[in-house]
């Protein structure tokens, strides 16, 4: 599935025709979008009994999507147009179609093109770009010589949630 078409808006996600609504377990996106080509952990190895956010990356669609260390669940998708600058690259950018409101994302996507969206997106930092939807859900862009690089979208998800979690 190279074709993959995701639309966002500050409250919602949908990804390859299934809404988002939450975070969900990895089994809701590996049936959806097949089996990851590698997951691994991310940072430094964690404490003794602890884990880190594990990072599914989709080589053939330009995309990671991040599993948290406590809850299992999958509650971010990061779409990578440019690899030299993402933290966890896949083989290839996302060339699938992207979506956040009227806007679609493209590579190269020049970051003068957020501020003439009219989409209420803001600057947290130089190069890092936010477009704030209900208390959890977020679509952060990150740019670099005044060129987006990487896409998040982030679903609500409860950081507390145990009914994921391996007994």
């Amino acid at each position: 599935m190279t074709d993959l078409v995701a639309t966002a808006d500050p409250n919602s996600l949908v990804l390859a025709g299934l809404s988002i609504p939450h975070a969900l377990p990895a089994s809701a996106f590996h049936d959806l979008l097949g089996a990851p080509n590698r997951i691994i952990a991310a940072g430094q190895p964690a404490p003794v009994g602890h884990r880190n956010n594990h990072i599914h990356i989709y080589d053939d669609l330009g995309i990671y999507i991040n599993e948290h260390h406590y809850t299992y669940l999958l509650s971010s998708v990061t779409f990578v147009l440019d690899l030299a600058r993402s933290s966890f690259p896949p083989l290839n950018p996302f060339c699938g179609r992207l979506e956040i409101g009227d806007l679609q994302i493209a590579q190269p996507f020049p970051e003068n093109d957020i501020v003439q969206t009219g989409l209420p997106f803001h600057a947290k930092l130089k190069g890092s770009w936010t477009l704030d939807g209900d208390s959890t859900h977020w679509i952060g862009l990150n740019s670099k010589r005044n060129l987006v690089h990487t896409v998040s979208v982030c679903v609500p998800h409860d950081p507390h949630d145990d009914s994921h979690r391996p007994t």
